[in-house]
């Protein structure tokens, strides 16, 4: 599913040098579970993102189901997101004014699909995080943890096949922080989805099939 090849990546101002990851080479099967774990700075974010193709690698090269992602023109880049990837981020980013039916249902639309089946997947989504009773209501209205699991609906909505998350309870309190894992472990095992997860938490190794540390911008583990 992920074949990362020799992958740096460095970011340069007109003063400073910062290498963010440097010469990394990672696999991932489909079907697998892995958590990249490490300090701040250490370069799990950003490995996370070249694996997105939301950032171009200074070298190296990033392939999705056997695509090279940096070969692919802006448009069918977009696309391939769209399709094949569900995003979890370190913050909700839910929008206000709409409905938790209304944030899931979201990347549907952008994909063009509009009939009933939309907002029935959306309402299915909402009920396999728990949040059957929550529909209607705005983010607003929702705790942190809440909000979180609206978040990885919305991530399922267009059945991805890869799902990747970063710092996904770096928010919320340790209870939650255990919960949202266990949700992540539970999605995994039901629908076999490859998750890719970043944290800076080492404990949380334990919820996925594989745990990976990273300093210094390297696969140290």
């Amino acid at each position: 599913m992920i074949s990362v090849q020799n992958v740096s990546k460095i970011y340069t101002t007109k003063s400073l040098t910062v290498p963010a990851v440097h010469d990394v080479s990672l696999e991932v099967d489909p079907g697998e579970f892995v958590v990249i774990t490490g300090r701040s700075g250490s370069g799990k974010t950003t490995l996370l993102s070249l694996v997105a193709g939301l950032t171009r690698p200074t070298s190296g090269q990033v392939l999705l189901d056997g695509v090279a992602v940096w070969s692919l023109p802006d448009k069918d880049q977009s696309l391939l997101r769209n399709d094949k990837i569900g995003f979890v981020f370190q913050f909700p980013s839910l929008l206000p004014a709409l409905t938790s039916l209304e944030n899931v249902m979201l990347p549907a639309m952008f994909g063009g699909k509009r009939n009933g089946g939309v907002q029935e997947r959306a309402t299915h989504l909402l009920t396999q995080v728990g949040l059957a009773d929550k529909l209607r209501s705005f983010p607003r209205q929702l705790s942190g943890g809440q909000q979180q699991r609206v978040v990885i609906a919305r991530a399922l909505m267009n059945e991805p096949e890869l799902l990747l998350a970063d710092e996904p309870t770096s928010d919320l309190d340790e209870m939650t922080e255990h919960e949202i894992m266990s949700l992540f472990r539970e999605i995994h095992q039901n629908t076999r989805v490859t998750v890719l997860l970043v944290t800076h938490s080492v404990e949380l190794g334990q919820f996925g099939t594989r745990s990976i540390q990273m300093a210094g911008g390297r696969i140290v583990s």
